[in-house]
């Protein structure tokens, strides 16, 4: 580009005034006897032929460095610019030296947020898998242990107790069937597959506002039933995370929960009445639960964003683009 930029300086600017300077010159010469102005403008014009070529590199030599510096950071090398010794006396390349600097912060800041956020995720499963085994540990296999007493119990004599024994066994293993789809619903919710996103929110709605004794609305607008599962499996685990601090924390006496699809967008709005609380970003490092629904979303290629007001209630907004689920019919509507 450099080499380009000379000669077209030269060719366009130095050579064509050097040829008008002659061509003036000769005019002098021959036809007005003015031997000395002919002469001058001739020289003038070797002279500025003479200067075109010695000064245009030497005016140029900032470009040349500019253009060095364009290329080191094309090439990810920020070396040339902070290390440049006419750094200082040239302001295009202390501007490029800022943006140097600018694009490494970046760079960082970026490597970091990966970081944190294959820490969420890994914190996520880890704390899903502790859960689990609780579960398992203290519901299901106290619920076995209890079974095999009562059958342990049936070797007494007699028909009458064997016969009790059987029955509470039967009922015990009623117990853990239950147990085992109650598990198996919290990792992968039965209702999801079956009916549908729309009413499986609803369902957990309306089942956790009752355990809570607090009032509770769903609504939805808009089909989301032709949804990729991966999406509404993250939007269930929003929701259900959400709901469960509402529950947990919120204090609240209503809860609000919208599900929406607009053309291409879909957004999921989980509103409380609860106590709120004062938006931190530092604060919100620790806090799992937060972090765990804004990665679901950053996954889905969506926005999360949180609004609350102490003593007035808590909004959690998360829109994602809809995504069809690939082994639905296309051409079908919705």
């Amino acid at each position: 580009m450099l080499l380009k930029l000379k000669k077209q300086l030269f060719n366009q600017f130095v050579l064509p005034t050097c040829i008008l300077f002659i061509i003036a010159g000769v005019v002098f010469l021959v036809f007005f006897d003015l031997g000395i102005a002919g002469i001058a403008l001739i020289l003038a014009a070797l002279v500025l032929f003479l200067a075109g070529l010695i000064l245009i590199p030497k005016v140029l030599s900032p470009v040349s460095l500019v253009e060095k510096a364009v290329d080191s950071l094309e090439n990810g090398n920020q070396n040339l610019i902070s290390e440049s010794a006419p750094l200082k006396e040239e302001p295009i390349l202390m501007s490029l030296g800022r943006i140097s600097k600018k694009i490494e912060i970046q760079e960082k800041k970026l490597q970091e947020e990966k970081l944190r956020r294959l820490r969420s995720v890994i914190d996520g499963q880890d704390q899903e898998r502790h859960r689990l085994a609780r579960e398992l540990h203290d519901s299901l296999g106290q619920s076995l242990i209890a079974v095999r007493l009562q059958l342990e119990s049936a070797d007494k004599p007699g028909i009458s107790q064997v016969r009790a024994a059987v029955d509470m066994s039967k009922g015990m293993i009623d117990q853990a069937i239950d147990e085992v789809r109650r598990i198996s619903n919290a990792l992968q919710p039965a209702a999801l597959d079956e009916f549908g996103l729309e009413t499986a929110l609803r369902t957990r709605v309306v089942e956790m506002a009752a355990i809570a004794g607090i009032d509770s609305s769903f609504t939805c607008n808009g089909s989301v039933e032709r949804l990729e599962k991966k999406s509404k499996i993250y939007l269930y685990r929003i929701a259900q995370e959400a709901i469960t601090n509402i529950i947990k924390h919120a204090r609240a006496t209503k809860m609000e929960v919208e599900l929406n699809r607009i053309d291409q967008n879909v957004t999921l709005r989980i509103s409380d009445n609860g106590k709120g609380f004062v938006i931190d970003p530092i604060s919100f490092a620790h806090r799992n639960g937060i972090q765990n629904m804004r990665e679901r979303a950053s996954l889905l290629a969506g926005t999360f964003t949180i609004e609350s007001v102490p003593k007035t209630g808590t909004r959690i907004i998360v829109t994602i683009p809809y995504k069809r689920n690939e082994g639905e019919n296309k051409n079908s509507a919705g």
